[in-house]
């Protein structure tokens, strides 16, 4: 049995890449291993005995509120944390692990904690879960397009374009934060990257990572109960997720708004929810709901199989995004766009439809299609939890990381 040392900024799911670091911790001590979190310290955080190691995070949104000289530091930290090394070195010298393997660390932990964990000589697995390894938005999206102008090392476009957040300051943090780790070589120091699907492999490759050390890896999924037998189906469409431009949001209500005969739940918050409820007023759209309190855990799996699909309109090259596979886990037909991993796991017109990403019409046109017929609504989503169990299991998943580690292990000691 291993030892793994599970590093990533959030110990409490605010995202996919949070679902992935608890899940595969899940996975992984379900079959005997010991799983050892190294985090920031937030509010809301999860109880663990490892928690007094922690550094102090401080999200975004109260950032505003830090003194000038607060600010500076966690500017400093958005590059190279100091004390997320320290942190960790304490936490290593109590601990030794067999393999570090992290997941979100940029903007706050910082990829600073690579240099400790090389230097002890551990081996060390990080899982992509956006693309901030080579783009300081993350979402390889800005100014509402699909965007790759950093490739090459120019990353001074993350400033030009604001990438990060739409703020020229943080933009800069993340732009002097790649160039940090492009000359100074520090994801040389990786043993193993994991990403879910070939197209990503393709592109991080592309902006210089070798590729003898990609390795695919889908995103781990809990194994639950088959849906009900005979699933109701209810008479909206519903989409939830984090509501930003990159989601396809803007898109999904401009169609929505042309049919006004299908009654749209929009479940979800973020950093475009203003923009969004404007933009349905303007719209005039009575019949699109927006409801901010629906989380997974708290209604939000009844709501998807109430719902008579999903849609799932993403305009960035997501790498696996856990609401198309959750969709489809559920028994439910899903509206997705043709882009990133959302063409690995919808089989077009068997488990649901796919349109062409930022397409009003098309995607207007696919969703009063698949409306108007309840019944291949139930035929396909039937055929997606037969896909998903095909695709996705504990065992598979399990099987596939043991061997990334087993790789990780040979690279490090051929050093």
């Amino acid at each position: 049995m291993m030892r793994i040392l599970n590093v990533n900024k959030y110990y409490q799911l605010t995202g996919g890449g949070d679902r992935f670091f608890f899940d595969m911790a899940h996975i992984l001590t379900t079959r005997g291993h010991e799983v050892i979190p190294f985090c920031l310290s937030y509010p809301g955080n999860l109880e663990t005995p490892y928690a007094h190691y922690f550094p102090e995070g401080i999200s975004g949104h109260d950032a505003a509120r830090q003194s000038i000289l607060s600010k500076l530091r966690l500017f400093r930290n958005g590059i190279y944390s100091i004390e997320s090394k320290k942190s960790l070195r304490k936490l290593l010298r109590d601990v030794r692990p067999d393999v570090a393997h992290l997941h979100i660390l940029h903007y706050t932990m910082s990829p600073s904690v690579i240099d400790v964990l090389n230097e002890e000589g551990i081996p060390i697995i990080f899982s992509l879960h956006d693309y901030r390894i080579v783009c300081a938005g993350g979402y390889l999206y800005t100014q509402n397009a699909p965007c790759e102008r950093c490739k090459g090392g120019r990353f001074y476009n993350a400033v030009r374009y604001r990438c990060y957040r739409n703020n020229r300051m943080q933009s800069f943090m993340g732009a002097a934060g790649n160039y940090l780790y492009h000359f100074s070589h520090l994801y040389e120091k990786i043993d193993a990257f994991t990403v879910p699907q070939e197209e990503m492999a393709g592109i991080v490759q592309s902006f210089g990572l070798p590729w003898n050390k990609i390795h695919i890896l889908k995103n781990p999924m809990l194994e639950r109960d088959p849906p009900q037998a005979n699933p109701t189906l209810g008479d909206f469409a519903l989409f939830y997720g984090n509501l930003s431009p990159q989601k396809g949001i803007f898109t999904l209500v401009k169609a929505a708004a042309q049919n006004p005969d299908i009654p749209l739940i929009i479940c979800g918050t973020g950093s475009a929810m203003d923009a969004l409820r404007s933009t349905i007023r303007a719209l005039r759209a009575t019949h699109i709901e927006i409801d901010p309190l629906t989380r997974w855990n708290h209604g939000l799996q009844k709501k998807i199989q109430a719902a008579r699909f999903v849609v799932s309109p993403s305009e960035w090259p997501a790498p696996l995004e856990y609401s198309t596979v959750e969709t489809m886990s559920l028994g439910k037909a899903i509206v997705a766009s043709r882009i990133g991993g959302n063409q690995l796991v919808v089989d077009e017109k068997s488990t649901g439809m796919l349109f062409t990403p930022g397409n009003v019409e098309e995607l207007r046109d696919t969703m009063a299609y698949l409306y108007a017929r309840p019944s291949l609504c139930l035929k396909m989503g039937l055929r997606a939890r037969s896909r998903f169990e095909t695709l996705f299991s504990e065992d598979i998943f399990y099987q596939e990381l043991m061997g990334i580690y087993q790789k990780a292990l040979d690279a490090r000691a051929s050093r």
